[in-house]
């Protein structure tokens, strides 16, 4: 027993060798496998690097040829536009050099010198309205009047665009008879000229030219051009008259703080004319004490005027200025704005920026175009309420210094009307000041009784007054049913045959008698 367990010892340790010994043989073998892979996968790595470096290169390469053919594209399309431009360079200087471009009807020459598309309006009111004339008359739905005369730009305009027509025409036995035009402000004016001439057995022949007069483009005045003087920073003086009416001048009052969001640069004159039946010493205490509530509660600053003489607007608005005090600083005075205002009218805090922007010393005055309201209607600028005042001049802006030059009013004139076209013609005739005419919606005249007496006024004076009552009384719509009411309860009055108020008066007192 003992030698069998010793043979299996025996047996035993050799197998254990030459396990040692594989083991140790794999482990070698293995080792050097390693290594390999490492090396291999060391190889591989650089290899992946590289190609990634080119795909990189690559990549870039392809972004740096996008942007290229970006710029590329880009710099085509400034070309394009450049071009763009220089043609309407071309065409704005055709226009400045007084141009006209002209066709047939059938020809497309206008065409070319269009820059912007023709307008093609989608809604009723949209639409380009067309004007009528002849040789002595405009006709148009549109304008206050509806026929006008050749007057002015517009005549010489109208007569230069006839000139042209006929130099175009070829057949000079046509005769031109009539034109219409159309003004687009962002393209130009249309002109429609049509020829006639007469034909064997009194036939007649037409022929219609068609004519364009391009618009330049928007030009911005450069700082040089334009007044060194900021309307936020100028004052403002207004200067009113008033001739009894207390009541009225307190509702004057009351609108002041709606359109005066700070009373630091506005000052009020006042001249109250007492000389008149209607004016009393009562009316002086009425108006003082008025102003001195009101300049507690807003620190207003006003002065107050008393003139015993017949009322005159005129002469009333030449005290204001000459007699109130002046302003602290010769500076503050060259600055200042006149604001000559009646105290039927309201204005809001927009109308008088646009006011001092207007009134520029040595360049221009401000004439605006005050929105009159009917009977009874709030102050609410739309159609149903009123409508434009065109022949009201009375309310004016103008710089101190350039009103102080001129000859002002007219000391002649007593009552109310004719002062502001007396001075509207002289500022345009004697001056070289740019007359600013134009419809501001922040300026409302406040409908109030209007009393016309004959006794007292001239017959234009007169004249002005019953028709001005006429026209702010209502719309046509509530005129024709305050017609129609008198017509059905005085049947009998011959309202047609009725020229005046007197005789209509009479007629109505005479049938309420009956």
């Amino acid at each position: 027993m003992p030698s069998s367990n010793f043979a299996q010892r025996i047996f035993i340790g050799a197998l254990a060798l030459a396990l040692g010994g594989c083991v140790s043989l794999w482990i070698t073998r293995d080792g050097n496998s390693l290594h390999e892979q490492n090396k291999y996968l060391r190889e591989r790595l650089v290899s992946m690097q590289a190609s990634l470096c080119k795909r990189e290169i690559a990549l870039h390469e392809s972004t740096a040829l996008t942007m290229l053919q970006k710029q590329l594209d880009n710099s085509q399309r400034l070309v394009l536009e450049l071009q763009a431009q220089l043609r309407t360079c071309t065409e704005q200087r055709d226009v400045m050099s007084g141009r006209l471009c002209s066709s047939n009807t059938n020809a497309t020459e206008a065409s070319m010198f269009m820059p912007i598309a023709p307008y093609h309006p989608k809604k009723m009111r949209e639409v380009l309205d067309w004007e009528s004339f002849d040789r002595g008359y405009v006709y148009s739905w549109r304008r206050y009047w509806r026929v006008n005369g050749h007057q002015g730009n517009l005549r010489r305009e109208l007569q230069e665009a006839i000139t042209t027509s006929k130099d175009y025409l070829e057949d000079k036995t046509f005769a031109w008879q009539h034109g219409q035009f159309q003004l687009d402000t962002r393209r130009g004016i249309t002109y429609l000229m049509d020829f006639e001439k007469m034909g064997p057995k009194g036939t007649k022949h037409f022929k219609r030219i068609r004519m364009f007069r391009p618009m330049s483009s928007i030009v911005v005045h450069k700082p040089d051009f334009t007044p060194k003087i900021d309307p936020q920073n100028r004052s403002v003086h207004i200067v009113t008259t008033v001739s009894g009416r207390a009541d009225l001048f307190d509702k004057f009052l009351q609108r002041l703080p709606k359109a005066l969001v700070t009373f630091e640069n506005v000052r009020l004159t006042v001249v109250n004319f007492v000389g008149t039946p209607d004016g009393s010493n009562s009316t002086i205490a009425m108006l003082q004490k008025s102003l001195n509530m009101f300049s507690k509660s807003h620190r207003l600053q006003y002065h107050l005027v008393h003139k015993r003489e017949a009322f005159s607007r005129g002469r009333g608005l030449e005290y204001g200025v000459n007699e109130a005090p002046k302003r602290a600083t010769p500076e503050s005075t060259l600055e200042e704005v006149l604001f000559f205002c009646d105290i039927d009218m309201h204005f809001t805090y927009e109308f008088l920026y646009r006011c001092k922007a207007n009134a520029i010393p040595g360049d221009s005055l401000y004439f605006p175009i005050s929105f009159s309201l009917f009977k009874g209607k709030s102050v609410q600028v739309v159609h149903e309420n009123g409508d434009w005042r065109t022949y009201g001049l009375g309310m004016v802006c103008i710089s101190t210094t350039d009103f102080l030059a001129s000859k002002g009013f007219s000391k002649t004139i007593t009552g109310w009307g004719r002062e502001d076209v007396d001075f509207y013609e002289h500022m345009l005739k004697n001056t070289s000041l740019t007359v600013l005419r134009s419809v501001d919606e922040g300026l409302v005249h406040i409908w109030h009784p209007k009393e016309c007496n004959q006794a007292q006024l001239s017959a234009d004076q007169f004249s002005d007054c019953v028709q001005s009552r006429a026209d702010w009384e209502g719309d046509k719509l509530y005129l024709s049913r305050k017609l129609a009411s008198y017509e059905n309860v005085y049947g009998d009055i011959d309202f047609e045959s009725a020229r005046n108020s007197t005789t209509i008066r009479a007629a109505v007192t005479k049938a309420k008698h009956q």
